[in-house]
């Protein structure tokens, strides 16, 4: 019931459904020979379903219907030698091509006239049988015409459980996991309004928590698409324009997002220092300016240059490479050498930055390099759903750790904040820890160990860190006046 409110609401932004797995449009071409489908099919259960028509004066037009390997050996050939379309039909065996026309009996033409136009409509369904999941292409061909126009719509089934029913092969699983992953993040987005009321009133809520927390709710606003849209898409077959696009333009902006304030953190920002130099500041808006510009790249490649002949995986396309390499390596070797540096000025932190710099080093490098994998290694009608898994559960693993080291809790020993919101600090007052030749480097962090533990009670006194503040102010007083008494 909530995925068809969801429907309700987003086919009134969207109006016109089109371009999906029920494909219903006219052809109209000066060319010979034209794809006008594509679908990855499961053995034994699969069926293909057509209606189309064309004028009478244009028969009589063909269906060919390749399979991966016969599509890849036509495509190779094409670009080596240039293939006409009788070339290319002649790859077929005769019982992947069919003649629409009256006299074939198999495909269900009939002529009929309407309002005095002769034309010929047919219709029928195929089963497609193979050991094991392959992409099947349906071309419309008149060889030596420059006129060649049908209407038709095209149904494309893997069975009928609902998950699979108008679902590429290549898409199985991406709903199921959709809808587990957007419970995750309700669950996570309600952790974070816990701990994020927990840390306003006891004045820790720094800016880093806002982007972290800005970034958990914009995935979550991008899985919510993503399962709106798939969700619709079980049950009536066609794609909404626009939905899955807007739903990784979540994701691209959530993690950026996230990547901002992982560097941030990593300087210290919040933490060791309540401010970056300006040359800092720069090095960051050079970086993230190289890394949106890149990944625009990427979205503009996966779409202008959106070939429907060929098996597209999103990090397919150079733009796409090249995001994983900014992620992997610039990325990483800042965040790396960020965290290097501040534990090398700051080391009464050096606890949390070294289970941060540990943690998240696996997080940057193990993404980009499944991903590669996955773009290189696996079957092609597996990788857009291995591609989609690899991608969001890595994602989801970078927020759930970081949520477990900010975690507000009185046993959580990392909590880095210990600069309440409301102070002001200088680099003259101390709020922010600083190190000293003789200070052995740990006192700063035993401090925040030993106030951790009442910082999140809920009192109405004053914490243990103020009381033990207001005392070493007045003990110099005391001890003074015991002196002056005793000479």
């Amino acid at each position: 019931m909530t995925l068809y409110i969801i429907h309700v609401y987003i086919t009134l932004v969207w109006f016109v459904a089109t371009n999906s797995l029920i494909l219903k449009d006219e052809l109209v071409s000066t060319k010979d020979w034209n794809l006008i489908g594509k679908f990855c099919f499961i053995s034994n259960e699969s069926l293909f379903s057509y209606k189309v028509s064309y004028p009478d004066s244009l028969k009589i037009q063909k269906f060919l219907i390749y399979y991966d390997d016969q599509w890849n050996n036509v495509r190779r050939k094409d670009k080596e030698n240039n293939l006409n379309c009788e070339q290319k039909e002649k790859e077929l065996p005769l019982s992947q091509a069919f003649e629409l026309s009256a006299q074939n009996p198999s495909v269900g033409c009939a002529e009929e006239t309407l309002n005095g136009i002769k034309s010929l409509s047919c219709s029928a369904k195929f089963r497609f049988s193979s050991i094991r999941p392959r992409y099947w292409f349906v071309v419309i061909s008149k060889c030596g015409s420059n006129d060649v126009r049908l209407k038709y719509e095209l149904e494309f089934t893997n069975g009928d459980n609902i998950f699979r029913k108008h679902f590429s092969a290549d898409e199985f699983g991406i709903l199921e996991t959709s809808i587990a992953l957007f419970l995750a993040y309700v669950i996570i987005s309600i952790v974070c309004g816990i701990f994020a009321k927990i840390l306003v009133v006891k004045s820790f809520f720094h800016l880093t928590i806002g982007l972290y927390i800005a970034s958990v709710v914009l995935q979550l606003l991008s899985i919510l698409f993503t399962m709106a849209e798939y969700g619709q898409f079980s049950q009536s077959g066609f794609i909404t324009p626009g939905m899955l696009t807007t739903s990784r333009l979540f994701q691209a902006i959530g993690q950026i997002i996230f990547l901002f304030m992982l560097i941030l953190v990593a300087k210290g920002y919040t933490i060791t220092r309540n401010k970056l130099r300006v040359i800092t500041w720069i090095k960051i808006g050079i970086f993230f300016a190289i890394y949106v510009i890149t990944y625009a790249l990427a979205f503009i490649f996966s779409e202008a240059l959106y070939d429907p002949g060929q098996v597209n995986y999103y990090y397919s396309s150079p733009a796409g490479i090249a995001l994983i390499i900014i992620k992997m390596t610039l990325g990483w070797v800042w965040f790396s050498y960020s965290i290097a540096f501040t534990i090398k000025n700051f080391p009464e932190k050096r606890v949390f930055y070294i289970v941060l710099l540990i943690t998240f080093t696996i997080w940057f490098l193990i993404g980009p390099l499944l991903i590669l994998i996955c773009s290189n290694f696996i079957l092609d009608y597996m990788r857009q759903f291995v591609g989609y898994l690899i991608e969001i559960l890595v994602v989801f693993i970078g927020h759930f750790i970081f949520l477990i080291l900010i975690r507000p809790t009185a046993e959580n020993k990392l909590f880095p904040f210990h600069v309440r919101t409301t102070q002001i600090c200088t680099s003259s007052n101390g709020c922010y820890p600083r190190h000293g030749e003789n200070d052995g480097g740990n006192k700063q962090l035993g401090d925040a160990r030993q106030n951790i533990s009442d910082l999140f009670a809920l009192s109405n006194t004053s914490s243990k860190y103020e009381y033990e503040e207001k005392k070493e102010e007045t003990q110099p007083e005391v001890s003074g006046n015991q002196l002056q008494e005793s000479n």
